[in-house]
């Protein structure tokens, strides 16, 4: 039979071709390399696809610009702009999300969590007494990524987006992210982080923000490039705008995404050498950015001022805010440990304790979550680190490349919520849109990021090393 070259759809509507229904000498096979073009399991065209998914693309590709809305200071009855707007999202992505139920049935388990906390973490705060707009905030931060989640998979399910759309997706928010932080520099907008107000963070409300922003799309960039030079430039690219942030949690939470990429593809033959030799280059250009520029010595002192070995106070994280929380946990009684005190709690505590006003929380998602919600919303939360860990593990077995790429995404967020909270804010969608992908992947059988189709003699282009 002749060998099949192109694209094919793959879709799980009636009259979908369906991968196991392809005889076997049609099938990607790295066999197939040898002699003729390559098949492309490749997700559908636009042309194929219908409408794009308007309300998921605004919300992901335009995170930095609802990022900096917060710069015009404007409120509506204590609601900022940007959670003004992220609320309109956020029912227009439910709404979409309810119209393909029967398509998206594979994406619920992973999903649930980021359902059953929001609709829990109610309860606390109605019984504490907590305003309603306050509460509509809190519910909304929570709930947020289950509907990035949810619509995500229904635009798959329908065919509406693909790797291209994230592909483009990534790169829209680090080159507005990047915009930002030069606009801001260019007007002298800069972050008042400590002592040191040479950190790069655009026109958002904090430069954690910016930081945590860039922390999304790192993993995007590990999932849909398998040519090194785009991907380690890609990749590079966030990192430096990542450190001009001086944002110590979303530098850590960064280098745990590539120290996963770059442990397993150490554990992988082939293509130790080159792994290597990027990695040195980035270690020489990092140190250079470090020992020979003001803001690198800024980003020294911030590590330093994190070392309490040395006398370092970690800004009151570590050394004042988290033993704070946890008194304050340990001390109240059974029913509250239980069911928790509502979002005003930790806040309160806080400042109550003399942690000043920065202390909006405990730094930390874990703590904040036993403060809001107790016990009860500290399992859903952990019962979602799981559910990422499993989609990770499964990936793994089967395609590495969107396997790493998830537990790379599951080591960031973990990071960034243990050291300064905030995994699950809607300006966290990227990583979330991921997830949703990779669980796609996982239960349609299908490859939707390939090697590119062959050159004319048959040999396929250069790939990353975790190119399968």
């Amino acid at each position: 039979m002749k060998p099949v070259v192109g694209r094919k759809s793959f879709g799980l509507e009636a009259g979908a071709v369906k991968f196991s229904s392809i005889a076997p000498s049609q099938r990607w096979s790295r066999a197939s390399c040898a002699g003729q073009p390559t098949k492309r399991l490749g997700f559908p065209g636009r042309a194929a696809a219908g409408r794009m998914p308007w309300a998921l693309t605004i919300a992901i590709y335009g995170t930095p610009i609802i990022d900096s809305l917060s710069y015009f200071g404007v409120t509506i009855a204590g609601i900022s702009l940007p959670q003004i707007v992220r609320g309109a999202l956020f029912v227009l992505l439910l709404a979409g999300s309810l119209d393909a139920s029967r398509l998206t049935r594979w994406i619920y388990p992973l999903a649930l969590p980021l359902i059953c906390l929001p609709l829990y973490s109610m309860f606390p705060a109605l019984v504490a007494g907590v305003p309603l707009a306050t509460t509509g905030v809190y519910v909304l931060r929570l709930a947020f990524p289950g509907a990035i989640l949810l619509s995500t998979a229904t635009a798959l399910g329908q065919r509406r987006i693909d790797v291209v759309w994230l592909r483009r997706a990534a790169w829209s928010v680090l080159l507005l992210t990047i915009t930002a932080q030069l606009l801001g520099a260019l007007f002298g907008h800069k972050a008042e982080a400590g002592d040191f107000g040479r950190a790069l963070w655009g026109f958002t409300l904090n430069p954690a923000i910016t930081a945590a922003t860039l922390v999304s799309i790192v993993p995007l960039f590990l999932y849909v490039y398998r040519r090194p030079a785009v991907l380690y430039s890609s990749v590079g690219l966030s990192i430096l705008a990542a450190l001009v942030t001086l944002r110590r949690a979303g530098i850590a939470a960064v280098a745990a995404a590539l120290a996963i990429y770059v442990g397993v593809t150490l554990c992988r033959k082939g293509e130790r050498q080159r792994v290597l030799a990027v990695a040195a280059v980035v270690t020489v250009l990092s140190g250079l950015l470090v020992t020979r520029s003001a803001i690198g010595t800024d980003l020294v002192a911030r590590f330093e001022e994190a070392d309490i070995r040395q006398g370092g106070t970690a800004s009151g994280r570590t050394s004042k805010l988290w033993p704070i929380a946890w008194d304050h946990i340990k001390e109240r009684g059974p029913l509250l440990q239980l069911v928790g005190e509502g979002p005003l709690a930790a806040p309160k505590t806080m400042l109550g304790a003399g942690a000043g006003l920065a202390a909006v929380g405990a730094h930390n998602d874990w703590f904040d979550l036993a403060f809001s919600t107790g016990l009860v919303g500290v399992l859903l939360y952990a019962w979602f680190y799981l559910r990422l860990l499993r989609l990770a593990k499964r990936l793994m077995s089967t395609r590495p490349n969107s396997g790493v790429a998830c537990f790379a995404a599951v080591a960031a967020l973990f990071v960034l919520g243990i050291c300064t909270g905030g995994a699950l804010d809607p300006g966290l969608g990227a990583v979330y849109v991921l997830f949703a992908f990779g669980a796609y992947e996982l239960a349609t059988g299908q490859r939707l990021v390939t090697w590119q189709e062959g050159k004319p003699n048959g040999r396929p282009r250069r790939a990353s090393p975790l190119a399968f």
